[in-house]
């Protein structure tokens, strides 16, 4: 009995950590030393941004200006771009190129202050299988930014808030404000 228990333990072990190394090996495939972004030709979205592996890169929602809120197992579906160097912009790339700081340390790439991701769902470049998907993720284009701006109210005296922070998101000509509503004290 006790054979059948360890060797049960082991078994559970062992799959484990293959689960661990694939998940590492998922993980990593989106890192590079010194990532570039470069622009592709899609035929249904038109121009759109690529990691130099050719695959598409998306942005989220939920995301506000240099600030990725995509963890654990979100991070597993959608893994970000990362980089240890300084990103480049590739042919057609007119926006700015940065990183922001994970959790787990390493540098997440950024495009006009929006954190950038790949779908574990996209095979093959030119698949762009994560557009629109649940309504929250969708494919990086040249036209993406986020901007942080920040409003300042007058006193009315009925709101001690002063500052209202709003996060501006434009892509493809639409723009979109999301603010923080002021409430009577």
């Amino acid at each position: 009995m006790r054979r059948v228990v360890l060797a049960l333990v082991s078994a559970l072990l062992l799959s484990l950590s293959i689960g661990s190394l694939a998940f590492a090996s998922s993980s990593t495939s989106a890192t590079s030393t010194s990532a570039t972004v470069n622009t592709a030709s899609n035929s249904t979205l038109g121009t759109i941004l690529v990691g130099s592996n050719g695959m598409t890169l998306y942005y989220f929602k939920k995301d506000s200006y240099d600030k990725s809120a995509c963890t654990a197992t979100c991070e597993a579906l959608w893994p970000p771009l990362t980089a240890t160097g300084t990103p480049t912009a590739g042919s057609g790339v007119t926006g700015k190129l940065g990183t922001i700081t994970l959790a787990n340390g390493s540098k997440q790439v950024t495009y006009n202050g929006a954190p950038l991701y790949y779908f574990s769902g996209d095979k093959a470049v030119g698949d762009t299988s994560g557009e629109g998907y649940l309504s929250l993720w969708y494919v990086a284009t040249p036209a993406l930014a986020y901007t942080q701006t920040t409003t300042t109210l007058p006193k009315t005296g009925v709101s001690p808030l002063v500052e209202v922070v709003g996060v501006l998101l434009a892509v493809g000509g639409v723009a979109l404000t999301l603010r923080k509503r002021a409430h009577t004290v």
